[in-house]
């Protein structure tokens, strides 16, 4: 067995597809072919049944890729270890990240990782929260940028760098927009805008509506920020949204309130509690701390949203240094 061999089942597992996954590697297809052959000949058993339309892993294959997944994980830490030994100039980081991470400028920080260490190959995947818990238990990324709202999974260990409040979004012409803040148990019988499930932002959600006594009536489901606002503008219903989302002033049509009782989000790093952090992780998660620690005395957030008007107006920072 060899570890080319892992890698090519791998990728044909990903892309169900023989040719895409030679593509992917980059290897010839017959010779991929050839050596997933050579392996299940090996093991005695096929790892995939095909068909014209694709392949598919067989049960034995799903228990086998489980494993392969591990072993090419604990081959590249072994790499990245190995890599320190000579300073951090070279390795890999494989990070994860939902959309909206509460004022944390992932563009900037990966600008200044990649100044701080510019051997190191970083690569990005984007998905909801609970894909990104999925990939780190599979060893498949090192650190996913995700929401601690939503239930993990036993073997990930986690820690939280922003929390920030989660505010309401009605149209202008809502009958509480002129309110100072929102009871949630008046919005019982409003259609609501929400992010799909297995996202943090969601899960915050069912759970305010559940403490407020009621069952949120689904009107649309999204997977971004942009267009949930957009939505809501367009009187199409009422939506929870972190501030870090909202524009100053917000955009028009709309009004962002707080919501009482109040209601908050958690986002944090998240990786595989028995899975060793790589050398370039462990630089990551150290800048990840940094620029979400609380700032010096006298250092300055530079730039602030209020919300609402009165005592419960809500002010909290869009480019945040918690």
């Amino acid at each position: 067995m060899e570890l080319r061999q892992l890698r090519y089942v791998i990728a044909v597992a990903d892309h169900r597809h023989f040719t895409r996954a030679a593509a992917s590697v980059p290897v010839a297809q017959p010779a991929l072919s050839h050596q997933v052959r050579l392996l299940e000949q090996e093991l005695g058993i096929e790892l995939f049944e095909r068909s014209r339309s694709g392949v598919r892993p067989t049960e034995a294959g799903e228990i086998f890729l489980l494993r392969a997944r591990r072993a090419l994980a604990e081959m590249d830490a072994a790499r990245e270890e190995i890599a320190a030994f000579k300073g951090l100039t070279s390795g890999r980081l494989v990070l994860g990240a939902m959309q909206a991470l509460a004022g944390l400028d992932l563009p900037r920080l990966l600008a200044a990782f990649h100044a701080a260490h510019p051997g190191i190959d970083v690569s990005l995947r984007e998905d909801s929260t609970r894909d990104m818990f999925t990939l780190a238990a599979r060893g498949e990324i090192d650190i996913a940028i995700a929401a601690l709202d939503v239930e993990r999974p036993p073997g990930l260990d986690a820690v939280g760098l922003v929390r920030e409040p989660v505010l309401m979004a009605l149209p202008a012409a809502h009958p509480l927009a002129s309110h100072e803040a929102v009871a949630l148990r008046l919005l019982r019988h409003d259609t609501f805008i929400l992010f799909k499930e297995g996202t943090g932002l969601r899960a915050v959600s069912d759970r305010a509506a559940k403490r407020a006594g009621f069952v949120p009536r689904v009107g649309f489901q999204t997977s971004s920020h942009d267009r949930l606002l957009a939505l809501v503008s367009e009187g199409l219903g009422v939506a929870f949204v972190p501030a870090s989302a909202v524009s100053d002033p917000p955009p028009p049509g709309l009004v962002v309130l707080p919501v009482s009782p109040g209601v908050e989000r958690t986002v944090g790093a998240v990786w595989r509690a028995d899975q060793r952090h790589t050398p370039a992780a462990s630089a990551f998660l150290a800048l990840l701390r940094e620029r979400a620690g609380p700032p010096a005395a006298g250092s300055l957030v530079r730039r602030r949203l209020r919300i609402g008007r009165g005592p419960q107006a809500v002010e909290c920072g869009l480019e945040y240094r918690f």
